[in-house]
């Protein structure tokens, strides 16, 4: 495995050991930057409330413009 790899690795498993012990309704503050680069407002969340958008919304947005890009690119 590269060292890449092996950063992300632990920086995973550092993830993964900080979030662990969140309760699901513990809030989260989320400091967010649109696309443009501009700062959004600082807005909060429950921590199981960010996942369920993260996983529903937000990666199969990115995946969605993705095939976009690789399908405009192909042409």
């Amino acid at each position: 495995m590269d060292t890449t790899a092996l950063k992300a690795r632990h920086h995973a498993t550092d993830l993964i050991t900080a979030i662990t012990g969140l309760d699901g309704d513990a809030p989260v503050r989320l400091h967010l930057v649109t696309r443009t680069g501009t700062p959004a407002p600082d807005q909060g969340l429950p921590w199981n409330e960010l996942i369920r958008i993260r996983a529903t919304e937000h990666l199969p947005g990115h995946a969605a413009r993705l095939m976009r890009i690789s399908r405009w690119s192909s042409r």
